[in-house]
């Protein structure tokens, strides 16, 4: 099964091409088992070595009673810890590059590589980061009302959209990006890592239009942008903003440590364990008592929740 992948021991150039179907180093140290046949749902969470107390937290809160893989790259310091982790959990998938900031579209386009190959059957691909609170709850109706996929083989993501963005160019900017790097003044529209949804399809497309591309090191810029302009089917993208705590800033407070809450509020991002804690039980307890389904009652609400989409790929024109 794995015959080829680059190994990555080292920050790879711009200069250099990635090809995902074409790697021959490059091993998996750690897998769970493969998705179960009609899986609903399967979630890829991109986590480090060292956050050992934000997986247990995810184990134990939203990510309970899904499918999940932990994705990781290696480190020496932590790679017995992993084994150990992975032996009492049979969720973590690490593979043989290193764990590092520039080796993060390579975890990205892996962890679809082991997807789109253990999981071919799962209906939705939910992939977040280990910082997240993911209303796992409410998800599934939302995405039976507002996805819009007319097939199987309809192609999407649901994501926090980001429109316009500039590189940064200070030297001294962690995502610092120089004009040989990146020498147009804005990236593509993409989808923002913290968490988003898509399927099997989707996946597999930007698989292959990953081959022999330059390699980018900005994961979610990489393969929800500059990949999705290069697929030639087409992608719908739908805009997952509105239900993002991080666009409803005047209530973080009282969503991450007090009582209120407001079911529409799906995604919650850059948390510690406690706040993960306190959002999942308020998720858990707004499903417990139905009030997700109040939304879908009213067509208001309804229209208000509606994402904004539009439709990407090789030569495809955007459609609102």
């Amino acid at each position: 099964m794995w015959q080829a992948f680059l190994l990555l021991i080292f920050v790879p150039s711009i200069s250099e091409t990635f090809s995902i179907l074409d790697l021959k180093k490059v091993k998996i140290k750690l897998e769970p088992e493969k998705c179960e046949d009609n899986l609903n749902l399967v979630t890829l969470i991109h986590s480090a070595p060292e956050n050992v107390d934000l997986r247990n937290t995810i184990r134990k809160t939203w990510g309970q009673d899904i499918k999940r893989v932990f994705v990781l790259g290696k480190n020496s310091e932590w790679n017995k810890k992993l084994k150990k982790e992975h032996e009492k959990y049979k969720d973590i998938l690490q593979f043989s590059f290193i764990d590092a900031y520039r080796n993060m579209t390579y975890k990205h386009l892996s962890g679809y590589w082991w997807v789109a190959n253990n999981c071919d059957n799962t209906k939705y691909v939910l992939k977040s980061d280990d910082d997240q609170a993911v209303d796992i709850f409410h998800l599934p109706t939302y995405l039976e009302h507002y996805t819009d996929q007319d097939s199987n083989e309809d192609r999407f993501y649901l994501c926090y959209l980001l429109q316009k963005t500039k590189p940064k160019r200070s030297i001294g900017n962690k995502w610092f990006v120089s004009f040989q790097d990146y020498p147009e003044e804005f990236y593509p529209d993409y989808c923002c890592g913290w968490a988003y949804v898509t399927n099997i399809p989707t996946i597999k497309s930007i698989l292959e239009a990953s081959k022999d591309k330059k390699y980018f090191w900005i994961d979610d810029l990489f393969v929800t942008g500059t990949l999705v302009e290069n697929t030639t089917e087409p992608i719908k993208i739908y805009n997952w903003r509105n239900n993002f705590l991080s666009d409803h800033i005047q209530h973080k407070n009282a969503i991450l440590t007090e009582k209120f809450f407001s079911p529409e509020l799906m995604v919650a991002s850059d948390l510690n364990k406690h706040e993960i804690q306190h959002l999942a039980k308020k998720y858990k307890k707004c499903h417990e008592k139905q009030c997700y389904q109040k939304i879908y009652e009213e067509p208001e609400m309804i229209d208000y929740m509606r994402p904004p989409m539009q439709i990407k790929g090789s030569n495809i024109k955007d459609e609102l």
